[in-house]
């Protein structure tokens, strides 16, 4: 059994939260006079928030300091207002590899108040690890988020597959020495080039995952430290 476990990215990936989330940024950082681009954010994600919020406070010629509490803000303003779902698919996904004896697990750049403040409790209940942003020292790009999910499932990086659909989380998951999966659900396939495999959504994953005991890919190298930026 090469691949014993699947993990999966949360925003972009399990949810279609993408918007929301840079919605409630452009709203935490409007008081500063900031606008975010949006295909610059895109690319961000994966990111901790206070991460997210440092960075562009830092490119704006800003006080770093702020960072937190605008993080604080979005992420309030996102479990207010947000009305995101879940990618099509999704749940019956992680059903079908939990029934074919794969551990299923999350790894995401959010906090855990709001994955919980997204009303799917029941959804975090499947899978068997969870990892947020709140559990790491050091978010994506660095590879400590899929590291530890790996190490709490007790499955070694080699036998773990990770589901990603942004630089960042595929930088980290390759620096884990996982294999990665991209979905185009939010980027085009030219941000993408760094993991194994690119595909068009999710519906693309589903019959990856019923050949996932014959599934092969050519793995390409962990990306250089310069690429992780």
């Amino acid at each position: 059994m090469k691949y014993r476990a699947v993990l999966f990215d949360y925003d972009g990936v399990v949810a279609n939260t993408m918007e929301d989330n840079y919605s409630a940024w452009q709203f935490a950082f409007s008081r500063y006079g900031i606008q975010l681009d949006r295909l610059r954010y895109f690319r961000m994600e994966g990111m901790t928030p206070l991460a997210v919020a440092g960075s562009i406070l830092d490119e704006n010629g800003l006080d770093p300091g702020l960072a937190a509490e605008i993080a604080r803000e979005k992420e309030r303003y996102y479990i207010a207002h947000h009305i995101s779902s879940l990618h099509d698919g999704i749940e019956s996904l992680v059903s079908a590899l939990k029934t074919r004896g794969r551990l299923v697990g999350l790894v995401s750049g959010a906090s855990r108040e709001r994955l919980h403040g997204s009303g799917i409790a029941w959804l975090l209940g499947q899978f068997d690890v969870v990892i947020t942003s709140d559990a790491v020292a050091r978010g994506k790009p660095d590879p400590e988020p899929y590291q530890l999910a790996a190490q709490r499932l007790e499955v070694s990086p080699a036998n773990c597959l990770a589901i990603e659909n942004a630089p960042l989380g595929i930088a980290s998951a390759k620096s884990a020495l996982m294999d990665c999966i991209a979905v185009c659900t939010t980027l085009d396939r030219e941000y993408l080039g760094e993991a194994d495999m690119v595909v068009d959504g999710i519906a693309d994953l589903v019959p990856i995952m019923n050949n996932i005991d014959s599934l092969e890919m050519v793995r390409r190298k962990k990306p250089a430290h310069h690429e992780l930026k």
